[in-house]
């Protein structure tokens, strides 16, 4: 599922509206590779630490560069919202 959101903060907590949900079935782990390869798809690190010495992990997600290139990695893709 590959969601697009937009967020604000009018108080103490995030805020988030989802504009567009794609569910994909089918990946191709190729297309994958080749696209870590030229850095449009990137690994971000969503690990935090608060004090005291809390640590929380948030997982591991990948990020599209170019949301245009999503019909790159999957054979089949339903847009659910959008």
């Amino acid at each position: 599922m590959f969601v697009t959101a937009e967020s604000r903060r009018p108080a103490s907590a995030t805020q988030y509206k989802y504009i567009e949900l794609v569910y994909c079935e089918r990946p191709d782990i190729q297309k994958f590779i080749d696209l870590v390869d030229l850095r449009r798809i990137v690994f971000e690190f969503t690990m935090t630490e608060r004090p005291p010495g809390r640590v929380r992990n948030h997982g591991y997600p990948w990020r599209l560069v170019d949301a245009r290139e999503l019909d790159r990695l999957f054979a089949m893709q339903v847009r659910l919202r959008g």
